[in-house]
């Protein structure tokens, strides 16, 4: 696994590139997100290369013929042209994803949305809420844009040390603190960084409800249960929270049991150009292996976004 993420390269791109273009043992995943790469893709890339993690630079020009079906490419917020006949390999929304999209631009259509992560089917929550299902099958680098688009998830990184991570998790107990436990009986994680976005929202000021349930760590008198998952929550590109614990949470919360326990986190946040982003991030913290290889990393039951002040 090569990575260089957040900030770590700046300018172009293509003198490193060409290296991979021409490398036939390689190994298959690289994570270069979070930079500053400029320029364009090459016209190919080394065979070996299964995952490639370009989010969050400022490439541009039009997608390569390598951008196929048989490669994990995440290229969320860059300045690609998307041809939607050309590029249909890919998976369908990516140019409301760019940094200079037009999707919706001045035009909204909605003042809401609810996603009932890592979820099959519909959920009617005692708010009188419809959460969208999202059990999109995403992996080491890839996206998924509801149709029509109103909601979107992109997800990086790969669960180190295990060869069966998994991005979806669900449980059929009932979970406490809530009307609402079916929300909570799926999840989405992620390895490293894991985004939400809103999509065609009347510019405003939006209340964001997060809802998280720990699976993994229960509360036992042995050794599984001192793993801590913990990681970064940011809005619109702005930090909420540093370090946040579900199982901490729901402790400081009065709650006898932390875990299968709803936690729920609010927050205000403004949308001025039709699109709301929530990011989930692990910085490294936490462990990594208790009980299981794998257990660490963001994870979300269910979320939403509604208008309260419009602009």
């Amino acid at each position: 696994m090569f990575c260089i993420p957040f900030n770590a390269y700046f300018g172009g791109i293509m003198n490193f590139i060409v290296y991979l273009a021409n490398c036939s043992t390689c190994i298959p995943i690289r994570f270069l997100g979070n930079n500053s790469l400029t320029g364009g893709l090459p016209s190919s890339i080394g065979p070996s290369i299964k995952y490639l993690d370009f989010s969050y630079n400022y490439l541009s020009g039009n997608l390569p013929s390598w951008a196929s079906h048989n490669l994990q490419l995440n290229l969320v917020a860059n300045y690609f042209v998307i041809n939607k006949s050309k590029d249909s390999v890919l998976p369908a929304g990516l140019e409301c994803l760019q940094r200079n999209t037009s999707c919706f631009l001045g035009s909204p259509q909605s003042s809401s949305f609810t996603v009932d992560c890592g979820s099959s089917r519909s959920v009617f929550a005692s708010d009188n809420s419809m959460y969208q299902p999202d059990d999109a099958n995403l992996g080491v680098a890839s996206y998924y844009i509801s149709s029509p688009p109103r909601w979107g998830v992109s997800n990086v990184g790969r669960f180190m040390d295990t060869s069966n991570g998994s991005y979806i998790v669900n449980s059929s107990r009932r979970f406490q603190n809530t009307l609402d436990s079916k929300l909570f009986q799926t999840a989405r994680m992620s390895a490293s960084t894991l985004r939400y976005y809103g999509f065609g929202l009347e510019n405003g000021d939006y209340t964001v409800t997060l809802q998280f349930g720990e699976f993994d760590f229960e509360d036992l008198q042995t050794w599984k249960s001192v793993g801590r998952r913990v990681f970064d929550i940011y809005l619109q590109g702005e930090r909420k929270e540093q370090n946040f614990n579900i199982k901490k949470a729901a402790k400081e919360a009065g709650e006898a049991s932390t875990s299968y326990t709803a936690v729920k986190k609010q927050y205000t946040v403004p949308v001025t150009k039709n699109i709301l982003e929530i990011h989930l991030f692990w910085a490294g913290k936490g462990t990594c292996c208790i009980p299981n290889q794998g257990d660490y990393g963001p994870t979300i039951s269910a979320l939403s976004a509604t208008l309260s002040i419009l602009f």
